[in-house]
């Protein structure tokens, strides 16, 4: 009697892993988020019961963020644990860094998602043991802080993830459920004081808030998944939107929108593909009072003006009729000389302004046989190139403005050297003098990928 009562009580968790098993391609591994918390080990612990009858390799990642003074030992209890259950184990250890702005749970919550996305290989999964409360908590959290569908869809149940998927199966499984298999199993688990600290807003939410929600309305916290469920299908009818907006408005040669189809909008259209574009790009997310200022102060600016916003590490642009969208480069020194010793080898410029390679292609690009003594510099004004079979001299100056290349980007604008002569503008022209002439031969052609460039999915 006793195992039939502990098997009736086990159904919802198991039902929960086996619902996204059943449904799943086999993985390679099954990675588990292992915090050594209750909620982390009834997840490996469930999982580790269902390794043979779906034939995959289970592997429990501890991330140490070193923030707390029982980092260590949590740490050494997960190890204990995966050892005890034939578990494969791996200690991440992680430095969180903050930026501006970021509160240190944020801060935590990037280096560990970070380190788990480098262990995923083509096919596995990464559970996560985020249950319906803190599905719960986070949608209320979200709307405090006034945040539209996205944020109050919270948290998906599966999502794609680095080479893999992300899979949350305990959403629509209470926290009571999961401490009623933890004691069944007499599961052993560490507790985080600080889970218990109502100066951060999500304990103040557990642990003063919820509870009174719940006594005036027992099922506030189902009502709350309700709220996300339905917030998450009408950011689905808003992405679906932004994504017409934005085949239409997205140039792909400059990397812009049209400012011209963004003026055909109406305003909160406009703001659904900024917002869109903002999340295509990996960029920062602004305020809805900086998103709002970009509609009258770039987009509905006079047509020949350049204004631009700044906020954080980004800034919006308006030239030539298109809006840009870029992370704010360090300014940089113009003197600056770097060697590139071997064309072969990608180079990386400093201050995150992107990369250079060299292809080789037959009959164009720059003469293999004078590429010595290469070194990549920057603007300082009064540079010349001879134009490829003209006999003309143009200055830089004139050429960037022809190419129509923004004036902020220009002093970071990476020109290739050899022997102290300019000899390429990559992405646009080598300087007639480098200029590979015999067509039946193989020349080097350097192309610049900017950052932020190649992020459009």
């Amino acid at each position: 009697m006793v195992t039939t009562q502990r098997a009736q009580k086990n159904v919802p968790i198991l039902e929960a892993l086996t619902a996204f098993l059943s449904n799943i391609c086999r993985a390679n591994t099954v990675y588990v988020a292992y915090s050594g918390g209750v909620d982390s080990h009834v997840l490996l612990h469930a999982l580790a019961g269902l390794r043979d009858p779906y034939r995959f390799n289970l592997h429990a990642v501890h991330v140490h963020h070193g923030l707390l003074p029982h980092a260590d030992q949590w740490a050494k209890h997960c190890e204990k644990i995966g050892t005890e259950n034939k578990i494969a184990y791996t200690n991440i250890s992680v430095t969180v860094r903050l930026e501006k702005g970021d509160s240190i749970e944020e801060a935590a919550r990037t280096a560990r998602y970070q380190a788990l996305a480098n262990l995923l290989n083509i096919g596995d999964l990464l559970f996560v043991a985020h249950h319906q409360d803190d599905q719960a908590e986070t949608c209320l959290l979200q709307c405090l802080r006034g945040s539209g569908p996205r944020g109050l869809a919270s948290m998906p149940t599966q999502i794609p993830f680095a080479k893999g998927l992300l899979i949350r199966p305990f959403l629509n499984t209470s926290r009571q459920m999961i401490l009623n298999y933890a004691r069944q199993h007499q599961l052993t688990w560490v507790e985080d004081e600080s889970n218990h600290d109502i100066r951060f807003s999500r304990n103040f939410l557990r642990y003063r808030v919820m509870p009174l929600l719940k006594e005036r309305w027992p099922s506030a916290g189902h009502s709350l998944m309700q709220v996300a469920s339905h917030a998450a299908e009408a950011e689905t009818l808003l992405q679906t939107l932004a994504e017409i907006d934005f085949k239409q408005a997205y140039q792909n040669v400059t990397n812009t929108l049209s400012i011209d189809y963004l003026r055909s909008l109406p305003f909160i259209r406009q703001k659904n593909l900024l917002r869109y574009w903002f999340y295509q790009k990996k960029m920062r997310m602004p305020s809805t009072q900086q998103l709002e200022q970009i509609i009258p102060s770039v987009i509905d600016a006079k047509q020949d003006a350049t204004p631009c916003l700044r906020w954080k590490n980004t800034e919006v642009h308006r030239y030539q009729n298109q809006l840009y969208l870029n992370t704010i480069s360090p300014t940089i020194n113009s003197s600056l000389i770097i060697p590139w010793p071997d064309y072969r080898t990608p180079l990386m410029l400093p201050n995150a302004l992107g990369t250079l390679t060299a292809e080789i292609k037959t009959g164009e690009g720059i003469d293999p046989e004078k590429m010595q003594h290469i070194t990549v510099r920057f603007r300082q004004g009064g540079e010349t190139c001879k134009l490829p079979y003209r006999t003309v001299t143009h200055s830089l100056k004139k050429l960037f403005q022809a190419w129509k290349i923004p004036t902020w980007q220009r002093a970071h604008f990476p020109l290739v050297y050899i022997e102290e002569q300019l000899a390429n503008i990559p992405n646009y022209i080598v300087c007639r003098n480098f200029l590979l002439t015999d067509k039946k031969k193989a020349g080097v052609t350097i192309h610049y990928h900017q950052p932020n460039q190649d992020n459009i999915d």
